[in-house]
C-alpha cells in the first residue's frame, strides 16, 4: 500500500518536473502571465484530479489520498506563484 501511494507521488514529482522543464512558445508565456509553467502544472493537476474523481470509487482509499495530494500539490504552487511575485 505504502509502496503505492509513494510510487503515486513520485509520479506526480515527475509530471510537475517535466511541465517546469518543458519550453514554452513565448506566446504561450505570454497569455499565462508571469509564471506560464506553474500555471500549466496547476491546470494539469486539475485535469489529473477530474479523471480521479471520475475513476471507480474500489481503490482501497487510495484514490481519495490521491485526490488530496493533488489538491495539495494545486495549494502549494499557488503559494509558489504568490510567493514570487
Amino acid at each position: 500500500m505504502k509502496k503505492r501511494i509513494i510510487g503515486f507521488t513520485g509520479l506526480l514529482l515527475v509530471l510537475v518536473t517535466v511541465v517546469f522543464c518543458a519550453a514554452p512558445a513565448v506566446n504561450t508565456a505570454q497569455a499565462l502571465g508571469p509564471h506560464p509553467r506553474i500555471v500549466k502544472a496547476i491546470n494539469m493537476l486539475r485535469h489529473t484530479r477530474s479523471v480521479l474523481e471520475q475513476a471507480p470509487s474500489v481503490f482501497g482509499g487510495h484514490k481519495a489520498i490521491a485526490i488530496k495530494r493533488v489538491n495539495e500539490a494545486i495549494h502549494q504552487l499557488r503559494l509558489a506563484m504568490r510567493y514570487a511575485r
